[in-house]
């Protein structure tokens, strides 16, 4: 029976790493932008509810 050859293995790894790190970059980008979106959001409501406020007092 041949032993693998110790590059190949290598190269399988860090092409397998290569993925991984893709995948979770992927997954944390989808978060920042859901946690940007929605603090957008909230920004955009608070500055229209001090818009609504201000021709309440006036």
């Amino acid at each position: 029976m041949e032993k693998p050859n110790h590059k190949e293995l290598r190269f399988h790894s860090n092409e397998h790493q290569v993925s991984y790190m893709y995948l979770i970059n992927k997954m944390l980008l989808k978060i920042e932008n859901t946690l940007l979106r929605s603090h957008r959001q909230r920004e955009t409501t608070g500055i229209k509810e001090l818009y609504n406020s201000f021709f309440v007092l006036f």
